[in-house]
């Protein structure tokens, strides 16, 4: 018995001790492992929920996420617009403006993208970032200066490798966004 008890101890003490470490092969081309066993940050963050590690929306972090999208690339961009469309049905009303002003903003530089990476969402987000680009493009945007044309021009310039079927797809996702009812 007392053999049992010492073996016992032995074992809890050393899974106790173990790595906690989480290893995840996708994501070494970004140092992702690295990040993960870092401090918490934004990268951090982001990572955690992507792989469902820690999947609590933290709203500190959503300024820095809707300030740094636009600087990211490859598999960062991807996770960060996934992270950011999470926070779309859970923002407060003090962070509706800015989510908009930045995800129009996102939209507008990489269309392609927000079209190919907005199939990848749930209806129930996807008709959020649909509000919330109307409610913008409506009330900030369309002025005597600035109209859906103009808009649809500008996503066209940034859609330079575009195939003429995603440049449809573009127009008539900025069409549906003219035409939403709230």
């Amino acid at each position: 018995m007392k053999y049992l008890s010492i073996v016992f101890l032995v074992l809890f003490f050393f899974s106790c001790n173990s790595s906690s470490e989480i290893y995840i092969p996708e994501i070494e081309s970004i140092n992702g492992n690295k990040i993960l066993q870092s401090e918490m940050c934004v990268d951090r963050h982001v990572l955690e929920y992507s792989y469902d590690i820690n999947t609590d929306l933290r709203v500190e972090y959503l300024n820095q996420i809707l300030h740094q999208i636009n600087n990211k690339n490859g598999l960062w961009k991807e996770l960060y617009f996934n992270v950011m469309c999470q926070y779309c049905n859970q923002l407060k009303i003090e962070n509706n403006d800015q989510f908009s002003a930045k995800l129009f903003e996102f939209f507008l530089h990489n269309p392609s993208f927000y079209l190919s990476t907005l199939d990848k969402q749930t209806y129930f987000v996807s008709d959020c970032l649909l509000e919330k680009l109307n409610r913008y493009i409506s009330s900030e945007v369309i002025s005597e200066e600035i109209t859906y044309m103009s808009i649809k021009n500008v996503a066209y310039t940034y859609c330079e490798l575009c195939t003429d079927q995603q440049i449809n797809a573009i127009y008539t996702y900025l069409d549906l966004i003219k035409n939403y009812q709230e």
